[in-house]
């Protein structure tokens, strides 16, 4: 009886001082068919919210517009990828949209504007996924829509950019949805 008792508090000192081996962690090699896969997501997103304006007359595309740029953003991208998602979704989304309002032969500087932008998305976007990381995604239905408000306000008063490109230009043809709300 003596000696049983002997070994397993010889045993669980051993395994006390023993060096604890780490778990191996997950792989820090870049998936780049996440990273693709994401970027695809964020560009269907840009396609999707111009195909919502003008001549396609499919306004209904604007609620649904940016999920996939979202979803790419949290879900698919790996966290240093995370801003591509915006840059791509949004700047794809301007460009889209300036596509036609834009004279080719005319201020040939404002097709500089998507990339201009797409400088501060790409931290925006990372800020957003960190911060959305570290609280467990609590504020993520509050703070992505206000995030947007409060973005679109600082870019409407803008003076050479106004409110041109706004989503809600989208539905200029659906007076029901409008309405309510002017």
């Amino acid at each position: 009886m003596y000696a049983a008792t002997e070994t397993i508090s010889r045993a669980t000192a051993e395994t006390a001082i023993a060096p604890v081996r780490a778990e191996p962690g997950p792989s820090r090699t870049t998936s780049w068919g996440r990273i693709a896969l994401g970027i695809c997501l964020s560009a269907f997103s840009a396609v999707l919210a111009t195909v919502s304006f003008g001549p396609y007359h499919l306004s209904w595309l604007i609620f649904v517009a940016f999920v996939p740029m979202v979803v790419a953003q949290h879900g698919v991208l790996p966290a240093r990828w995370s801003g591509a998602a915006l840059a791509v979704g949004i700047a794809g989304y301007v460009t889209g949209y300036m596509y036609d309002l834009v004279d080719p032969s005319f201020a040939r500087w404002m097709w500089l504007i998507p990339l201009v932008l797409a400088a501060p998305l790409l931290l925006a976007g990372r800020f957003d996924r960190a911060l959305h990381e570290r609280t467990d995604y609590r504020w993520f239905l509050i703070a992505t829509p206000l995030g947007w408000t409060a973005i679109d306000f600082l870019r409407g008063s803008l003076p050479m950019v106004a409110t041109r490109a706004s989503p809600a230009y989208a539905l200029y043809d659906t007076p029901a949805l409008i309405q309510p709300v002017s």
